[in-house]
């Protein structure tokens, strides 16, 4: 019994370390290009539903703006599927006004 509550406890360090390590994405984690509260909010809530709708959570584990693609947290660390959803509803990717389009490239309109 004292070795699986010794398994149990090392356990929830070792997955409460991880946590704290590699956190969820937070307004204060989005690129300086993103400008102004509300838009802040308002991409990051965005970005949340996509994440629900293609993987069942609000937990983004990752997002690169850059490469118009972020990773929804799912499951144990991921493990069990691939979580990676390409960016394309036109989200701001660079600090020239690009945006994401479909396939999930950073564009300039012109």
């Amino acid at each position: 019994m004292s070795r699986l509550i010794f398994f149990f406890l090392t356990f929830i360090t070792v997955y409460l370390c991880v946590d704290v390590v590699k956190g969820a994405v937070e307004e204060n984690d989005l690129p300086p290009f993103v400008r102004g509260r509300h838009s802040r909010h308002q991409l990051l809530e965005n970005l949340k539903a996509s994440c629900k709708r293609h993987h069942g959570t609000r937990v983004i584990a990752d997002l690169q703006l850059g490469k118009c693609e972020m990773t929804c947290a799912t499951g144990t660390w991921g493990l069990f599927s691939s979580s990676l959803v390409k960016l394309t509803m036109k989200e701001p990717c660079d600090n020239a006004g690009g945006r994401c389009y479909p396939p999930g490239v950073c564009a300039h309109e012109s």
